[in-house]
C-alpha cells in the first residue's frame, strides 16, 4: 500500500546542493522533506578540492564551523604543465591570504544533511525517486520508493539536487548529454607525496590529473580523460601516470586505500533548471568542469539560491 504525506518543499538529494536548499528552507519555517537514495556515510567520486567560499555559504546556516573537523586548509593548487608552473591562490579584496579546502566527502557530506536535520528538515534516506507527480501542468510532488515500500509526497515544490544522473532532470525532459565527453576517476593514497600545504593539477596533452591533500593524511588522486577506446578504468588510470612523470613520481611508493571510483562521461546539461513547481540546483543544474574546484562552492551557492526563489 501506498503511503501518502504532504510537505511544503521536497528536496532530492542529500549532497550540498541539497543540504543547503534543505536547511535554508527550514530555517525560514518551511516545512521540508530532504531526501537521499543511498545513506551517509556514503562514497561520493569527487576531485574533494574546494575554493574558500565554502567557508562563507557555511557560516550562513549555522554549522559552527563543525565542518572544519572534516576539511583541511591548503595554501593553494600549483597548476603544472610540462616545466611551465603557476601557483594559484586566493586573497580577500584587502588582499589577504585565504585558504583552500581539502575536504572528506564521506564526513563533509554527512554533516551537512545533519545540519539540514538540525535546521528542521526532515532527512530520509535510502529513498529514491521513482516518478514526478504532475498537476495542470505542474510539479505538485512525487512517488518514493523506501523500505518500506511506496511513498506519495505531495509538495508545493520539488528541488532536483541529485547529482549529474539527475533522475529530476531526467523526468522533466531537460537533461542533455555533454557537449564534451571525458572519463572521470578518482581514488586516494596513503601518503601526501610531500604534498602538505597545497595541491597540484597537472595538466597532459588532452587530459589532467589533480592531487588534492586531504584531512588526515593522503591525497585524492582525480583525473579527466578522453573517451576513447575501450580500456579499462585500471588500465585508463595506470596510463594516465604514467603519462605525466611528475605526477608518478609524487605517486611513486604510496597504496591506494579506496576502491577505483568514477563516471562516464562526466560531463551534464540541462536546457533549462526551473519552471513550474520545480527547481534544480548543484550538479543536476549542470555539472561544473572539476579542474575550477568551484564545485562544491557552486552547488552550496545553487542549493541557497533555489532556496531563496521559493520563498
Amino acid at each position: 500500500m501506498t503511503s501518502v504525506i504532504r510537505c511544503d518543499v521536497l528536496v532530492v538529494g542529500a549532497g550540498p546542493a541539497g543540504s543547503a536548499a534543505a536547511a535554508t528552507l527550514a530555517g525560514a519555517g518551511r516545512d521540508v522533506l530532504l531526501v537521499e537514495a543511498r545513506e551517509h556515510p556514503r562514497p561520493k567520486a569527487c576531485a574533494e578540492y574546494a575554493s574558500p567560499r565554502i567557508a562563507d555559504e557555511l557560516a550562513r546556516w549555522g554549522t559552527a564551523r563543525a565542518w572544519r573537523g572534516v576539511a583541511r586548509p591548503v595554501d593553494g593548487m600549483d597548476v603544472i604543465r610540462g616545466e611551465d608552473r603557476v601557483r594559484i591562490e586566493y586573497r580577500d579584496r584587502a588582499g589577504r591570504a585565504r585558504p583552500a579546502w581539502g575536504v572528506d566527502r564521506l564526513g563533509f557530506d554527512a554533516l551537512l544533511a545533519a545540519s539540514a536535520a538540525a535546521a528542521g528538515a526532515q532527512l530520509r534516506q535510502r529513498t529514491r525517486l521513482e516518478r514526478l507527480l504532475h498537476e495542470e501542468s505542474r510539479v505538485r510532488g512525487a512517488v518514493l520508493r523506501t523500505d518500506d515500500g511506496p511513498l506519495e509526497v505531495h509538495a508545493d515544490w520539488v528541488v532536483g539536487a541529485d547529482g549529474a544522473r539527475s533522475t529530476v532532470a531526467r523526468e522533466l525532459g531537460v537533461a542533455r548529454p555533454p557537449h564534451i565527453r571525458r572519463v572521470g576517476l578518482v581514488t586516494h593514497v596513503d601518503g601526501s607525496g610531500g604534498l602538505d600545504d597545497h595541491g597540484e593539477m597537472h595538466v597532459g596533452d588532452g587530459f589532467y590529473v589533480g592531487l588534492a591533500p586531504l584531512p588526515g593524511g593522503g591525497l585524492n588522486v582525480g583525473m579527466a580523460l578522453p573517451m576513447d577506446g575501450r580500456a579499462s578504468a585500471e588500465q585508463r588510470y595506470e596510463r594516465a601516470i604514467a603519462g605525466l612523470p611528475a605526477v608518478a613520481k609524487r605517486l611513486a611508493g604510496l597504496r591506494r586505500t579506496t576502491p577505483l571510483r568514477g563516471m562516464a562521461p562526466i560531463g551534464h546539461r540541462v536546457t533549462r533548471a526551473a519552471g513550474p513547481g520545480w527547481l534544480l540546483a548543484g550538479d543536476a543544474a549542470g555539472f561544473l568542469d572539476p579542474f575550477t574546484g568551484e564545485g562544491i562552492y557552486r552547488a552550496l551557492r545553487s542549493g541557497r539560491a533555489a532556496a531563496d526563489a521559493i520563498l
